[in-house]
């Protein structure tokens, strides 16, 4: 189901991976993918949320890698301000492309893609409906002009529910403790789900600390505050 289109960022040409529902959706879903990019983990979320019936859509935010850099060395030439527009782009297809209504369309990112959810909904606060964010090390580290993630938590808008295993070391309890403390200083809205027994990357199948209790739950609370939030 989930298949790559040809797709523009500003000036670039690069590429995307889309996931459309079999009928017609009002709904949809931005996702930012993992440090291995479009790997069969990605695959499987965009297929997912398609089959929950929404349109859903993965920048390729590797487009400002020098041809040939290995994916070690990505962090080099990964900006905030790129995922920014990387994000803006991809509301903008899906309002563009598949006549989702912009009041319906959240952002959803693990791993790495969770670090730069958190940065899309600060940066692109107007757009999103919701935000859900698995793990996001890191987000205490500025990367490029904008503010940290954790600098930035003021900014945002928008619904959030975010997901985290407590033996994960980045970000660590204590990390997701700060981040809730800050929330909640700053009245967002917010839910955060904590796994004992669960490390960083426990949604990924294809990993050694896939969890699949946490897995199974992370995913259906995250379906339903989709549904509660988009629809």
């Amino acid at each position: 189901m989930a298949h790559i289109i040809d797709f523009k960022i500003g000036s670039v040409n690069t590429r995307a991976l889309i996931a459309l529902p079999d009928s017609p959706t009002k709904a949809g879903i931005v996702v930012s993918f993992n440090h291995n990019g479009f790997d069969p983990s990605t695959h499987a979320i965009l297929d997912d949320l398609a089959t929950a019936g929404y349109a859903a859509i993965a920048p390729n935010h590797y487009h400002v890698l020098p041809e040939g850099m290995d994916l070690e060395h990505r962090r080099d030439y990964l900006r905030d301000e790129q995922f920014a527009a990387d994000f803006q782009a991809s509301f903008d297809w899906l309002v563009r492309e598949q006549k989702i209504s912009p009041n319906k369309i959240a952002l959803m990112g693990h791993c790495q893609g969770g670090r730069s959810a958190w940065v899309g909904a600060s940066a692109n606060a107007d757009l999103w409906a919701g935000a859900c964010i698995w793990y996001g090390g890191g987000s205490f580290r500025q990367s490029g002009t904008l503010p940290s993630p954790y600098d930035s938590l003021e900014k945002i808008k928008c619904p959030i529910i975010g997901f985290f295993g407590n033996e994960d070391k980045n970000p660590s309890p204590e990390d997701v403790d700060k981040f809730e403390l800050r929330l909640k200083e700053l009245g967002k809205i917010y839910t955060f789900h904590r796994y004992d027994g669960a490390g960083h990357a426990f949604m990924n199948f294809n990993h050694p600390r896939y969890h699949e209790q946490a897995s199974e739950h992370s995913w259906n609370a995250a379906m339903q505050f989709l549904k509660v939030n988009l629809e």
